[in-house]
């Protein structure tokens, strides 16, 4: 530990120094400044390293006046005497800077001054008191880590006053005063960024890789190189936009943010299963000089911030502690219209900080689309989405695994097509079409981000175009009538997932989230359903049942909500979550009436036809054929336009044997004027004689059961598409609020991630988000008021 006069003269240093109002007026001090940054307000300075005996600070008498001094931070200086010591040849510490500057020329990216030698491998560390909370500076030779940083106690007294720099370190000016970032030893984000230079993101460049893993294969927080990401990762080497907002001191300066930042969200991917708070994060940031009483203050406003946004502490966790949100967010009551994923995702996330939540459901269940129930035989019975895209950083997989629910690998490219005398088609064949097909959308792309391609032109017709095209150049490449069937299987599931003809779909914007990350990883199903996270989700806060809203007035200041059963509510924000389909049809009206902007993206998408076929069997007959194959089709199902579908998925899990088809568009048209009774039955009765192309001795499935959702006036749909003619600015057109008061959120409120269980529960996320960024600013609490 530093001496008691040096010490004091470095109490004395930062006692006569200017305060905040000092720094506006450092071009007034004398021409014999003391320092060699001007706006430095320090009067009297004393040397922090005093590694050498002819350091100024062990002169009786020193004249500081005219004595050179490189400035590290307000209360951190070093005299020439001791710089010297590492940068000229003939002294001891040269082979020390050479050493280090060797190693990090080969490894960083900033260049190898002094001044940051200085900070990364010379400055003293500082460490807090677990008794006093008092911060006290270590000797040259301490070193720090995670274990002593939760043990030490004051070496000699908790009486002992608190050296006045740490006081200092901890006003808002005292960061522009800093001259080096800090390098973070032994974070837990190494092993994540090893393709960044270590420096750019906030690490130490000398210190030694780790060979240890990532940990979670499903969690990948940071873009893994700067032009590889998945969703929902983050840049570890600059500031997004709402970071440079929020944190703007951070903005041109942003290695300290992101240093810490990266920390925390490499932290929580290790161990999300936890709340992650200050306290356990304040332990595991390591690195030298007054810069870690500055981070530790930062880390808190950091932890918050990031909560806030989503990015750390999501999915299903206990209820937070107190300390999670140390800055209180004042918001009025929410009323949430719809339990669906959207409703419950934007519910939970409001939930969680502390804002109560009314979620009102016209359903006499929640989930939607998402409808799980048991048959009398114990199966699961699934009629809405059950595969999962993508299970890195998606929330869902994130939220079964913190749940405990078995999760099953689906891989969605693991398809049999079986030829004639039911004889599997080869696997060149298979890749050759399917390489096709992704050539097919990759020259899409690009034709679509071209020069001005027209609106006008269908997907189907550019396919097959575009299919003509390679034709004709590489005769070797012609594909077979065999695989041109086989071309088509890829069409027609991309047909059915959206429920329409591909001659209607937009050629531009069929693919409307193809600009932004996505989940990668392998596809998955649970074993309990996705309702059973929906559930979990909803644990905590009350839903109201049988509440079909009927009309929203939001002309005023309060926002007045009438129910068909007579109920109203009043309140200032509203989150309205049931489908496009439902909005557009005016089953809720809105006084004044919708935005002419929003008015017209609703009517200009379209939504697609699309019921699902789910047979129970008593056992698993297809599979000594299929040989583990999730998904089968055969030529003769693709030639015959009277079947129902064109792929069968086998969907069985411990609770059943199941395979299910997907009917669509035109399909589906032929069994619309037939009463519920009627159209399952047919369907049923269709769909056996399809498994029966290919199992001619299958029997009758013990259960069939077909969903309803385009006869839903809840629903009424199952995807949204862009037609012909439509850009793709309707999905943000969609979700924009109106005057802050009313929200949007669901599966064609975000255009990343649409048509997905995943993209509802991030809308309506995203509104929460935006709900509580509102209520940041003071407002008066305004509670919710309900009459009956």
């Amino acid at each position: 530990m530093a001496s008691a006069q040096k010490k004091a003269k470095r109490e004395k240093s930062v006692g006569e120094s200017k305060s905040d109002s000092s720094l506006s007026k450092s071009e007034d001090k004398d021409t014999r400044s003391l320092c060699e940054r001007v706006d430095c307000p320090t009067d009297e300075l004393t040397c922090v390293l005093e590694v050498c005996d002819q350091c100024i600070n062990r002169e009786e008498q020193p004249d500081r006046s005219n004595h050179p001094w490189t400035h590290l931070s307000l209360g951190e200086h070093v005299c020439n005497i001791c710089v010297e010591f590492y940068t000229k040849s003939q002294n001891v510490g040269y082979g020390d800077y050479y050493k280090w500057k060797k190693v990090w020329t080969a490894n960083a990216r900033s260049e190898p001054t002094i001044a940051t030698f200085i900070g990364d491998q010379v400055l003293p560390y500082w460490i807090q008191c677990i008794r006093c909370s008092k911060w006290r500076e270590m000797g040259r030779y301490f070193a720090l880590n995670k274990d002593l940083t939760q043990q030490f106690i004051c070496t000699s007294s908790c009486d002992e006053v608190e050296d006045k720099r740490v006081e200092a370190a901890k006003q808002p000016y005292w960061i522009n005063t800093l001259l080096y970032p800090p390098y973070l030893t032994q974070s837990p984000a190494e092993v994540y960024l090893k393709a960044y230079y270590p420096d750019a993101v906030g690490m130490s460049a000398t210190e030694k890789t780790t060979a240890e893993h990532c940990g979670d294969y499903f969690s990948r927080p940071f873009h893994e190189s700067p032009s590889s990401c998945y969703a929902l990762s983050v840049r570890p080497d600059v500031m997004d936009f709402d970071e440079t907002v929020e944190f703007g001191e951070f903005a041109c300066a942003q290695q300290m943010y992101l240093c810490l930042r990266n920390l925390v969200v490499a932290y929580w991917a290790k161990n999300n299963s936890e709340w992650l708070t200050l306290d356990k994060c304040r332990h595991i940031v390591i690195c030298r000089g007054l810069v870690r009483v500055r981070c530790l203050i930062d880390l808190e406003r950091i932890i918050t911030f990031l909560t806030m946004k989503s990015v750390i502490n999501v999915g299903l966790l206990p209820h937070p502690p107190p300390a999670v949100f140390s800055r209180k967010v004042r918001c009025e009551t929410v009323v949430i219209i719809g339990a669906g994923t959207a409703g419950l995702a934007a519910a939970q996330h409001l939930y969680k900080h502390g804002i109560q939540v009314a979620v009102l459901e016209a359903k006499d269940r929640l989930g939607g689309r998402v409808h799980v129930t048991r048959l009398s035989n114990g199966s699961l019975l699934t009629l809405g989405p059950d595969i999962i895209s993508g299970s890195i950083n998606n929330p869902i997989a994130l939220m079964a695994r913190q749940s405990k629910l078995v999760v099953q690998e689906f891989p969605l490219s693991n398809l049999t097509v079986l030829g004639k005398q039911n004889k599997a088609v080869s696997a060149d064949s298979l890749r050759k079409a399917e390489n096709r097909y992704l050539e097919i959308l990759d020259l899409m792309y690009e034709w679509a981000h071209g020069p001005t391609p027209p609106l006008d032109v269908s997907f189907k017709a550019k396919a097959k175009e575009i299919n003509e095209k390679l034709n004709e150049e590489d005769e070797e490449d012609r594909l077979s009538p065999e695989e041109e069937q086989l071309l088509g299987v890829h069409f027609q599931t991309l047909s059915v997932t959206l429920g329409t003809n591909l001659s209607d779909l937009s050629a531009r914007f069929w693919n409307a989230h193809e600009e932004y990350p996505q989940f990668g990883g392998p596809s998955f199903i649970l074993k309990q359903g996705i309702g059973a996270v929906l559930t979990k989700m909803a644990a905590g806060f009350a839903v109201e049942y049988n509440k079909q809203v009927e009309r929203i007035h939001y002309e005023t200041d309060v926002i007045n909500i009438w129910c068909s059963d007579g109920t109203s509510y009043s309140c200032k924000k509203v989150i309205v979550t049931p489908s496009a389909a439902v909005i557009r049809s005016n089953l809720i009206q809105f006084y004044p009436p919708l935005p002419d902007k929003k008015q017209k993206a609703l009517n200009s998408i379209k939504f697609g036809k699309l019921e699902k076929v789910v047979m129970h069997f008593k056992k698993k007959f297809w599979s000594p054929k299929m040989h583990g194959a999730r998904i089968f089709t055969s030529l003769s199902i693709l030639s015959d336009p009277e079947c129902p579908g064109h792929l069968i998925y086998d969907m069985s899990s411990n609770t059943g044997h199941v395979l299910t088809i997907y009917v669509a568009d035109e399909k589906l048209a032929k069994y619309t004027s037939l009463n519920h009774a009627e159209r399952e039955a047919a369907l049923s009765d269709a769909c056996l004689e399809m498994v029966r192309k290919i199992f001619p001795n299958a029997p009758g499935p013990m259960t069939t059961s077909v969903s309803s959702w385009m006869n839903d006036r809840h629903i009424g749909l199952s995807r949204v598409y862009l037609p012909v003619g439509v850009d793709n600015q309707c999905y943000d057109h969609i979700q924009e609020p109106i005057n802050n008061k009313i929200y949007f959120a669901g599966e064609a409120c975000i255009r990343s991630h649409c048509n997905i269980v995943t993209g509802a529960y991030l809308s309506g996320v995203q509104q929460a988000v935006a709900v509580l960024e509102t209520g940041q600013s003071p407002a008066a609490h305004h509670n919710i008021s309900s009459t009956g």
